[in-house]
């Protein structure tokens, strides 16, 4: 069980940005995206894994998530990745990506 808390200095320095990178930026406003419009189980899933998209203060691992919702792991897991297999080619599209250091050659 993993669970991160942000401190509110943390959040504070992050000035209402998820990330001071463009790229990483792009990329949590996709995930938010996607989950938000999945909704459900696939949203509840997102907002305690990646609770600082919706201006949480934590972090939770796959297990945490799984054990706050009663689901499997390997349920919560597979939202996670789903989500994640609908954002990366949009995210290697987008001009964030392309001018970052994330890009390859």
């Amino acid at each position: 069980m993993a669970i991160v808390k942000i401190t509110p200095e943390e959040m504070h320095e992050l000035g209402g940005r998820l990330s001071a990178d463009p790229a990483v930026a792009k990329l949590y406003e996709l995930i938010k995206g996607e989950a938000e419009k999945q909704g459900g189980s696939v949203l509840a899933v997102w907002r305690l894994h990646l609770g600082k998209l919706w201006g949480n203060p934590y972090v939770m691992s796959p297990d945490e998530v799984a054990r706050r919702l009663d689901l499997p792991v390997s349920e919560v897991s597979r939202r996670i990745d789903d989500v994640r297999q609908i954002v990366q080619p949009k995210w290697l599209a987008s001009d964030e990506y392309k001018t970052s250091h994330f890009a390859e050659d």
